[in-house]
């Protein structure tokens, strides 16, 4: 169903405000099950709040963007005026190169399911892995067997695998048939084993806090976009205004 911007109307007083259009969207995003947010984990650290605005902004209007941090994981929380926007970002920055590090990118109504199942089988670890195997590698084969909400490819240090990876299926029933028939196979080089995740495999992985966040409870550096002035403040527009004479998204190291 594709979203229909409302058009312009000739009395200027019953304009809607972004925060109506933006209400407006949260609602029919409610409805239709179209989320209008989006979370994205496993970023480098340093990079600048001006930054993100720059690179998250080129899909649309924000209408709030949260840095997350805890311990060592960065991570960065963005409502979209509309879920096409949301989506589209999604879509793009998912496993995208940021600063050297690939960067995964999930809709945030996603969080809840995947917060609810980690320990209900859904959630897969599978191990033994071929080291040329990356994260869009292993979520393209797992998807094979139905909805994927997150997978990865663990990084060491140097951004090499470290042979193992996790895969969360949106389905009970799927997780069991990818079980069933990836368990013991040969892909590439290795013979991978699938297992169920246990608890315990929390400290296996990074970008993985999302299963302890709870909408801004545990936000240490938020940072709220004003309607009228675009989503950015003093500091956002000197910062936007260093990213434009810096050329296009290869400032970022990123990789499209």
């Amino acid at each position: 169903m594709a979203y229909c911007r409302l058009g312009a109307r000739q009395n200027l007083h019953t304009v809607p405000s972004l925060v109506d259009m933006y209400n407006i969207e949260q609602a029919s995003a409610h409805l239709f099950s179209k989320c209008t947010g989006i979370y994205i984990c496993d970023l480098a650290n340093g990079i600048e709040t001006w930054e993100l605005q720059a690179m998250l902004g080129q899909w649309g209007q924000m209408v709030s963007l949260e840095r997350i941090n805890q311990g060592a994981d960065e991570a960065v929380a963005v409502e979209y005026e509309a879920w096409s926007m949301a989506k589209e970002a999604q879509n793009l920055m998912n496993y995208a190169w940021v600063r050297g590090k690939i960067a995964r990118c999930l809709l945030r109504s996603d969080l809840k399911a995947i917060k609810q199942s980690m320990l209900t089988g859904h959630r897969l670890v599978i191990e033994s892995l071929d080291v040329t195997l990356d994260s869009r590698g292993l979520f393209d084969a797992c998807s094979l067997f139905g909805q994927v909400l997150d997978c990865k490819v663990e990084l060491n240090a140097k951004q090499q695998s470290s042979g193992y990876g996790f895969v969360h299926y949106a389905q009970l029933e799927d997780a069991k048939k990818a079980t069933q028939i990836l368990h013991n196979m040969q892909i590439g080089d290795s013979m991978v084993t699938v297992r169920p995740f246990e608890w315990k495999d929390q400290a296996l992985f990074t970008g993985c806090h999302y299963s302890t966040h709870r909408g801004t409870e545990l936000a240490v550096d938020a940072t709220s976009y004003m309607p009228g002035m675009g989503g950015l403040g003093a500091s956002g527009l000197a910062g936007m205004e260093e990213y434009q004479t810096q050329g296009t998204m290869t400032a970022f190291g990123m990789i499209m």
